[in-house]
């Protein structure tokens, strides 16, 4: 009997065993992706020390600079967005960032609301394998938007089924990352300094784009998302950036709709002159913004919410000291991003544009 129990824990200790190397060899194979120490970082910050939770696609990202809003009112942010992200994934991934934190408000970006196209297998993988929370992973994994069959929901239980064949793209920096406490001192916002005018400015907003319409599962996501923020007492702000790609009229229209059916609050950039300079200030003719143009849109926001929320200002709190330390590493990074932008726009002979 003693002997039966004996290879009992024995065999259980084994399948704990493999169990384990595989879930730590998933971690070094999953693939890796420019937001990966965004997101690894986020994770990694202290319990509820975030006030604004910004999320939304790389539109987002490369428009809001959480440590200018830390310069200016002391206010803890972070930009939790993925480029090709979908509201349907907004949903999940706020759930797991209130796992740690909880955000006074949170700021979506409404590009990707009004998408058609399907998403990617490896951008829905990316979604979810970056979700920490096991039961939100789980109940992201079973939703029926993403349509993931037995094998698909096993290799995200176990990413080294999905990603083994990596094995030769694996460096020893993957193994070294392995329980790595991540810093991202840039708090998730993008640097640009890429430059490509656009000569037509904001005219994609004077005439309709035919058939806008938001697809019906994206609006009872965003129902869903803007749900969960109420129940969590979390104020939301849609916050509609430039993106001449898939912005108009007609866009602004629907969510103005829907921001009062809601209660929500809607800021619509792309109907405001906040000072925004079409030939100098956007990265690649209108679809995202460079770092000039980020650090406007962030100026306009910082005051848009010091005059409608209440906010507190972390600054010379026991605890968040390593924000004015990460701030000083950041504002070199940014200093150096706008020597490259400002030589660029002198290149192309727009510094003397209006």
């Amino acid at each position: 009997m003693k002997t039966g129990i004996k290879n009992l824990l024995k065999f259980l200790t084994f399948v704990f065993i493999v169990c384990f190397i595989t879930l730590k060899l998933g971690d070094v194979f999953v693939l890796k992706r420019d937001a990966t120490v965004v997101i690894n970082a986020f994770h990694d910050l202290p319990k509820n020390s975030i006030d604004v939770l910004i999320v939304g696609n790389s539109s987002i990202m490369r428009a809001v600079s959480p440590m200018e809003l830390w310069k200016s009112d002391g206010i803890t942010s972070y930009n939790y967005s993925i480029a090709g992200g979908r509201i349907h994934a907004f949903y999940y991934w706020i759930q797991d960032a209130l796992k740690t934190q909880k955000p006074k408000l949170v700021i979506m970006d409404p590009v990707t609301f009004f998408y058609e196209q399907d998403v990617t297998e490896e951008a829905r993988r990316f979604f979810v394998d970056y979700i920490e929370d096991f039961d939100i992973k789980f109940k992201m994994m079973n939703d029926p938007i993403y349509g993931e069959t037995s094998f698909d929901k096993a290799s995200i239980l176990f990413p080294f089924i999905r990603y083994h064949d990596r094995w030769k793209e694996i460096e020893f920096e993957d193994l070294e990352n392995i329980g790595k406490t991540y810093d991202c001192f840039y708090r998730g916002f993008l640097f640009s300094s890429k430059v490509q005018p656009n000569y037509k400015g904001n005219e994609y907003m004077k005439k309709s784009r035919d058939n806008v319409k938001m697809m019906d599962t994206y609006k009872e996501y965003l129902y869903k998302t803007i749900d969960l923020c109420k129940k969590n007492d979390i104020k939301v702000l849609i916050l509609g950036v430039q993106d001449i790609r898939v912005w108009g009229p007609e866009e602004s229209r629907q969510l103005n709709e829907i921001a009062r059916e809601t209660g929500v609050d809607f800021l619509d950039l792309n109907s405001i002159d906040y000072g925004l300079n079409w030939l100098q200030d956007t990265k690649d003719g209108g679809a995202h913004l460079n770092v000039l143009g980020g650090l406007k849109v962030t100026s306009y926001l910082s005051n848009y919410i010091r005059n409608n929320y209440d906010i507190p200002s972390r600054k010379g709190e026991k605890g968040y000291e390593f924000w004015d330390k990460d701030y000083l590493t950041y504002e070199k990074e940014k200093e150096t991003a706008l020597k490259v932008v400002n030589s660029r726009i002198k290149k192309l002979g727009l510094d003397s544009e209006d």
